[in-house]
């Protein structure tokens, strides 16, 4: 017997909040199992000891259950239909109207509207309809300063409206609307919080839409650049003509205020340089210390400036300072810059030298590129090069050869034993018997054969090497005698190349 006593389980509190009261009252049922090692007994003594302590009241709820005779013995169903019934029931009509009802307040930010609206959602039975109820009810219930975008939404089509697409939509949406806003208190500019193209046609441009380049005409490249984007636009009699912006990526969001600017500069003659080259351009720009770096020379610029000012070479450029109030355009641009990934050759500019020129009618650059040339300059080198040289002499099984053992220079004696499994490649083996893998370029045939003959290839075990050649050869019985001069030319060890041409000493040094 244990030293301590358990007290009772209480019956179940059927007041208040009785979906709280019955998962503490279940918690302490399950405490009281492990306590009294009950929990290892069947189920049917356990679904006896809940009905026993969780009161009258819930027995009668226990005999509306209708349960089988197996499911009133399995604790687990039993519990489950208890938790069911004691859980609080949801008032579906009244969660859909609060979802439905639900619009978006004039200074809540969407970012909160759009999350209520999901979380409303949730707790709607909508099932398979949510995504699209939900999309719906994003789309009516925005503020009324959003009814151009509503008007525009409600234009797409069905495949296109998906619910991250409107998400997205209006989220950048949102943020344009917040710096034009940010603008507006600045005093930068006079405009009202609405689209992009209102901003073009509330500035100093005559007309909202792009005019067509004119190539005699004076232009004007203006650049600006902020904490997150770059931007560049042309403009001719004060009218934009072509522009362009992008992001900055991460390293360059790093870069002080200057640096940013010069990169500007090289971001807008870069992307529009169709329009640029062969032909005297004013730079505009609000950073007034750049207009002075122009005129220093380029070996007394910092090095990142310096490469960038090297990137600008092909170019003929004025650079004028400007009030950032004025500068309006590239202004608006920078604040609603796009995802535009950066040219690849923005990061190698020196793949293509950029030649000035006169200008002409199509103002079609003169471009050199490097890479093309140096093709040219390879096949040019190859040709030449295969005319000089002869293909190596292939050797047969037993020649005598010296090979490289490793990439030095040095040469050892060896053995032809075979090809090897690679092109071009033998298999040869030294003095000690190793056998190793080379290639022809690696073996040269030993200039000294005992025999122009095959011999019969050698076993692992034995090898024969060539002896030095005598200068008396046994021809027969008989011994040719010799001159000294034919005695001088035979006692030379004369060279032989890997094209096979035969290399003498000097006759300065033959013997008298």
């Amino acid at each position: 017997m244990d030293s301590f006593a358990l007290s009772p389980l209480q019956p179940l509190n059927l007041t208040g909040n009785v979906s709280h009261n019955f998962k503490l009252w279940l918690q302490r049922f399950q405490i009281y199992l492990k306590a009294h090692n009950l929990d290892m007994e069947t189920e049917e003594r356990q679904v006896n000891i809940l009905l026993n302590y969780i009161g009258d009241k819930c027995i009668t709820v226990f005999n509306s259950f209708n349960l089988t005779n197996a499911e009133s013995k399995s604790v687990k169903t039993v519990i489950d239909k208890f938790t069911d019934h004691f859980a609080p029931k949801k008032h579906l009509t009244l969660l859909g109207h609060n979802c439905f009802a639900r619009k978006q307040k004039s200074d809540e930010p969407f970012e909160d509207y759009f999350t209520a609206i999901i979380n409303l959602g949730l707790q709607c039975d909508l099932r398979a309809l949510r995504e699209e109820l939900t999309k719906a009810k994003i789309i009516s219930g925005l503020d009324s300063k959003y009814d151009d975008l509503r008007t525009r939404l409600m234009a797409e089509e069905d495949k296109t409206l998906t619910l991250s697409y409107v998400t997205k939509y209006l989220k950048t949406a949102e943020s344009s609307r917040q710096a034009v806003t940010q603008m507006q208190k600045d005093n930068r500019v006079d405009v009202s919080p609405m689209s992009e193209d209102v901003l073009l046609a509330k500035s100093k441009v005559n007309s909202g839409v792009l005019s067509y380049f004119d190539p005699k005409s004076h232009a004007v490249l203006s650049v600006d650049s902020s904490s997150q984007g770059l931007r560049a636009v042309i403009l001719q009699n004060n009218k934009p003509n072509v522009y362009s912006s992008r992001a900055l990526t991460e390293s360059e969001q790093a870069y002080c205020s200057i640096e940013c600017e010069m990169l500007g500069i090289v971001n807008g003659c870069i992307k529009l340089r169709q329009f640029l080259i062969g032909r005297r351009i004013e730079v505009h720009m609000d950073h007034h210390p750049l207009e002075t770096l122009f005129k220093r020379p380029l070996n007394k610029v910092p090095p990142r400036l310096q490469r960038m000012m090297l990137a600008l070479q092909g170019f003929d450029l004025h650079v004028v300072y400007k009030p950032g109030k004025e500068l309006f355009i590239a202004d608006a641009l920078s604040r609603a810059f796009g995802d535009e990934k950066v040219e690849k050759e923005f990061y190698t500019l020196n793949e293509e030298i950029i030649c000035q020129g006169n200008a002409s009618a199509d103002l079609k650059p003169k471009v050199y590129r490097l890479p093309e040339k140096f093709v040219r300059h390879q096949d040019t080198v190859k040709k030449y090069y295969d005319k000089r040289t002869r293909p190596l002499q292939s050797l047969r099984e037993g020649q005598n050869i010296r090979f490289q053992k490793h990439q030095s220079g040095h040469r050892y004696a060896g053995k032809v034993k075979g090809k090897g499994p690679q092109p071009r490649s033998y298999q040869v083996r030294d003095h000690s018997g190793n056998l190793f893998t080379r290639n022809r370029v690696m073996i040269n045939p030993s200039p000294r054969q005992s025999s122009p003959t095959p011999t019969t290839p050698p076993t692992n075990s034995t090898l024969e090497f060539p002896q030095p050649v005598q200068i008396h050869q046994q021809i027969g019985d008989s011994t040719l005698q010799e001159t000294a001069k034919e005695k001088a030319v035979k006692n030379l060890d004369n060279k032989i190349k890997r094209s096979g041409r035969v290399v003498r000493n000097p006759k300065k040094l033959f013997d008298d």
